[in-house]
């Protein structure tokens, strides 16, 4: 269980899910616990599992990653532009 939020560009509408601590075991029952980071030198976000990943930015490779970050540091990798939420849920 955990917590899935969407947020969108306010300029291109692209979109990006954050998942907040959502844990479970994969197909081969290997327990897994998802999280976002914000990478601090590229300002992307990634998903990774802390359990079986290494703790860097998918985007970049960087270790200057931190799981504390805001929406106003939040900007669209397409256009730049600012995202607002549009959906939260559990999961």
């Amino acid at each position: 269980m955990g917590l899935i939020k969407t947020y969108r560009c306010k300029k291109c509408g692209n979109q990006k899910q954050v998942k907040l601590a959502v844990e479970g075991n994969n197909t081969e029952g290997k327990p897994y616990l998802h999280d976002t980071f914000f990478c601090k030198d590229c300002s992307n976000l990634s998903i990774i599992d802390v359990v079986n990943e290494k703790m860097r930015c998918k985007k970049c490779m960087s270790k200057n990653i931190t799981k504390d970050w805001n929406l106003k540091d939040l900007r669209c990798d397409k256009c730049g532009g600012e995202f607002e939420l549009i959906q939260k849920g559990e999961t």
